[in-house]
């Protein structure tokens, strides 16, 4: 199973990727509830093990949503362990 990484590693993780990207990424997190995506304003970082996941509530209907960033999406970001 994989390891949880601490709150600050994965805010590091997720600080190195350009600005535009985590843009392009906010703006297209999955609804389940409402079927779409939707543009996120407020998060929270957390991580397991090499990877970043963005948990944030749908601006719509309020439901829970999240985006994983698996680590060959980070590319040479990734955190030397």
């Amino acid at each position: 199973m994989p390891k949880p990484t601490s709150q600050f590693s994965a805010e590091l993780l997720w600080a190195k990727i350009p600005s535009n990207t985590q843009a392009r990424i906010l703006e297209a997190m999955w609804c389940a509830h409402c079927s779409k995506a939707v543009k996120i304003d407020t998060y929270t970082v957390h991580g397991i093990a090499d990877s970043v996941i963005l948990h944030a509530h749908c601006p719509d209907c309020g439901g829970e949503v999240r985006r994983y960033i698996e680590p060959q999406d980070l590319g040479p970001l990734r955190l030397s362990r």
